[in-house]
C-alpha cells in the first residue's frame, strides 16, 4: 500500500536499461528556451558512442542527482555539459557513464 506521504519510488534508470522510452517533466529553467517546467521530454537509452555534441542528454551527476543538458564538447576525458540557459560548463563526465538522449 502506498499513499499521499509514500509514493511509489520508480527507478527510470532500470526502466531505460530495459528498453522502455520515458516521458519527463524537467525541473528549472537551465534548459531555457528549450524546456520549460510545463513541457516534457522523452527520453531513451542510448550507448555514450552514440552521443554528439549538441545532443541532450540525461546523466547522473556525482552527487547523485539525474540532469538534462547539452553536450557542449567531448574529449578524451569525456563529455562537457552545459544548460541552454548557463553559461558554467560541468564535466568532463565519464564516458563510460549512462548517458539517455532526448527525442
Amino acid at each position: 500500500n502506498t499513499t499521499k506521504s509514500d509514493p511509489v519510488k520508480i527507478d527510470l534508470e532500470q526502466l531505460l536499461r530495459e528498453g522502455n522510452i520515458i516521458r519527463i517533466k524537467p525541473q528549472g529553467y537551465s534548459m531555457y528556451p528549450l524546456f520549460i517546467p510545463t513541457d516534457e521530454a522523452l527520453i531513451q537509452q542510448t550507448d555514450y558512442t552514440d552521443c554528439h555534441r549538441n545532443d541532450v542528454v540525461l546523466y547522473r551527476r556525482d552527487q547523485g542527482i539525474l540532469v538534462l543538458h547539452r553536450i557542449c564538447r567531448i574529449t578524451s576525458d569525456g563529455f562537457y555539459m552545459v544548460g541552454d540557459n548557463q553559461y558554467e560548463v560541468e564535466g568532463p563526465s565519464a564516458s563510460g557513464s549512462d548517458y539517455r538522449k532526448t527525442d
